[in-house]
């Protein structure tokens, strides 16, 4: 497990019971990439009852300079 790159990304879990994980903006263009991400829940009670996430999300980051980007919705799956 590595951590997110604080410069790109909030990762606050100061506060028991109220996660935050966003992303911030930044002018770092060397920063771009694609980012992919998976996460592990379990209830403090109960550690042993664990979900990992199989397959990463990803956030890309883009050079708002280079060429023009657009988002494009993509399939879930259950």
């Amino acid at each position: 497990m590595t951590s997110l790159d604080s410069a790109i990304f909030l990762d606050d879990r100061t506060t028991s019971g109220a996660y935050k994980l966003a992303s911030k903006y930044t002018e770092l263009v060397e920063k771009k990439g694609q980012y992919p991400i998976k996460y592990r829940v379990y209830h403090t009670s109960y550690p042993t009852n664990v979900v990992t996430l199989s397959v990463p999300f990803v956030i890309t980051i883009i050079d708002p300079c280079e060429d023009d980007a657009s988002i494009h919705m993509v399939d879930l799956q259950n």
